[in-house]
């Protein structure tokens, strides 16, 4: 289930002004990652997104539509004048997929700075799969994702710019304190056999730095074992997840593939449930290479270290162009 596994990670402030435009100098700063902030940081101004906008072509969203709210949201009745931050909602049809996913007040509010009040906005998500239930009513909010380091001024917010394939609806969610620069950053993955998954996803590198580097390393590493690990694989989802963050060379190499032996992972058998100890190291920009460490907990415990080769077609994003081979000089176990 989702909750099954939390790790806890303070992640420097992605929503100021200056960090903004200061990591535009950055060597690392890319379009993604500047609309990321931006988005966190109109959550808390107020300013989140309205319903029934089409998602931002990328991947699979470019082929989604608005629908109509579901039952449950047009019968709140709940006036949100009063709070300083709004509910974010988001209806929409994405290739078989219906997908609603809806923030409410459930009843709690909190003051800062005098007289702001905050209402905290659990998420209800509802998901249908050619006229099939997969997700029904699913509540998740601040609390259950954070566990006992909770407190109520932690505000929960999603990123609409979903990722959807064959077999799996995710969804980038974050919990961040109004008077805090610490967010916790989550990717969760409903797919279409009913299972569902929860990957902590690291926005800094190992030395601290923030970047958008970590960011789809992590969430790659994510969605390319959680797609390997599915009942049945399917061969259309692992090449999208593949196309959407390595070159056509490296992703024709890992397409074929499975959880066991795989060269990206360099282990018998690689659990998802790692994915949560990621750690990424800064670029060596000599030979464009990153140092990826995880750690087999659960398991023995062992660290395993893979460099991957990344390429700058663009000058937008990275993509991955390789990974080297267990037993050189930039690959080990500890």
């Amino acid at each position: 289930m989702i909750f099954e596994y939390r790790r806890e990670k303070e992640i420097k402030p992605f929503y100021s002004f200056f960090f903004i435009f200061a990591a535009a100098n950055q060597q690392f700063t890319n379009m993604k990652q500047t609309l990321y902030f931006l988005f966190v940081f109109a959550l808390l101004t107020g300013t989140a997104c309205s319903s029934g906008k089409k998602n931002s072509a990328d991947g699979t969203t470019a082929d989604s539509t608005a629908v109509n709210a579901d039952s449950l949201a047009m019968a709140d009745k709940t006036d949100y004048s009063q709070f300083y931050n709004k509910p974010e909602k988001l209806d929409t049809v994405i290739g078989d997929w219906e997908i609603h996913v809806h923030q409410f007040y459930d009843g709690t509010s909190f003051k800062e700075d005098g007289n702001v009040v905050y209402a905290n906005y659990p998420m209800r998500i509802n998901i249908k799969k050619a006229g099939q239930t997969v997700v029904e009513n699913r509540i998740i909010s601040a609390k259950t994702l954070l566990e006992e380091d909770y407190d109520k001024t932690n505000l929960l917010s999603f990123w609409r710019e979903l990722f959807v394939t064959e077999t799996t609806v995710y969804v980038d969610v974050t919990c961040c304190p109004t008077e805090s620069d610490a967010m916790t950053n989550y990717l969760l993955a409903f797919s279409a056999d009913g299972k569902d998954s929860k990957y902590y996803i690291d926005y800094e590198l190992d030395g601290g730095e923030p970047g958008p580097m970590p960011l789809d390393i992590c969430t790659f590493y994510a969605m390319y074992a959680h797609e390997l690990a599915q009942t049945k694989p399917n061969p259309k989802a692992i090449k999208k997840v593949l196309n959407k963050y390595c070159t056509k060379t490296f992703a024709n190499e890992l397409l074929p593939h499975t959880l066991k032996n795989n060269p990206l992972f360099a282990t018998p058998r690689f659990s998802p449930t790692w994915v949560n100890t990621l750690k990424i190291d800064t670029l060596n920009t000599l030979d464009m290479t990153c140092n990826v460490t995880y750690t087999r907990s659960p398991g023995d415990g062992k660290k395993v270290v893979r460099a991957l080769k990344l390429k700058d077609p663009d000058d937008d994003r990275y993509l991955f162009d390789g990974v080297d081979e267990p037993g050189k000089d930039v690959a080990w176990e500890e």
